[in-house]
């Protein structure tokens, strides 16, 4: 048999997204709870059908809370699934409980708890100067190691490895303090 041959044109796209936890997919865990529809809480909300860890949400990522359910992954799924003629690559770097200092461009402390095995319980991991959601990017991107100048994370030389065609972000609800508002708006006697 002859073999056949065509020309091929591909549009290679890359996809970034970074953000908080509206973006990480905090609220579509890869694996939910589990409630209980005879058992319920002050006789409105049902309760977990189980108590012990395995019956807690679950997320690929743990630290970050990162889901394949994210609004953020599914726009770039879509946008392959639309383009066929295209190929598809995403780089996502969102965190439940990043802020624009914390998270974006500095170190956050993660949303998930890790148990010391000591007395004091679980305790908050903290991430290491390193441990921003840009440079996690630029370590990717750049020709050669990031720098941090004056605190902001860079490319030396503006020499990027490629460009980024869409860069998802979402980003604000911790920095207003999103989580403290629906507390106090949801957990008030009044």
């Amino acid at each position: 048999e002859t073999p056949i041959s065509t020309d091929v044109q591909v549009k290679d796209l890359l996809i970034v997204g970074l953000g908080d936890s509206f973006a990480s997919g905090e609220g579509n865990p890869d694996v939910p709870v589990r409630f209980d529809i005879n058992r319920r809480a002050r006789n409105v909300y049902p309760k977990r059908a189980g108590t012990d860890a395995r019956s807690n949400a679950q997320w690929m990522d743990e630290l970050c809370h990162r889901s394949l359910y994210g609004h953020q992954l599914r726009a770039a799924l879509q946008v392959a699934i639309e383009n066929p003629k295209s190929s598809v690559t995403f780089m996502g770097y969102a965190c439940s409980g990043a802020a624009i200092d914390e998270g974006i461009l500095g170190p956050q402390t993660y949303v998930d708890y890790v148990s010391k095995g000591d007395a004091d319980g679980p305790r908050a991991v903290s991430g290491g100067s390193k441990d921003t959601q840009l440079r996690w990017l630029l370590r990717e991107l750049c020709k050669e190691k990031p720098d941090q100048n004056d605190g902001i994370w860079t490319c030396p030389g503006n020499a990027y490895r490629r460009n980024v065609d869409f860069l998802l972000l979402s980003i604000g609800g911790n920095d207003i303090g999103f989580s403290n508002l629906v507390g106090w708006a949801t957990l008030r006697d009044s």
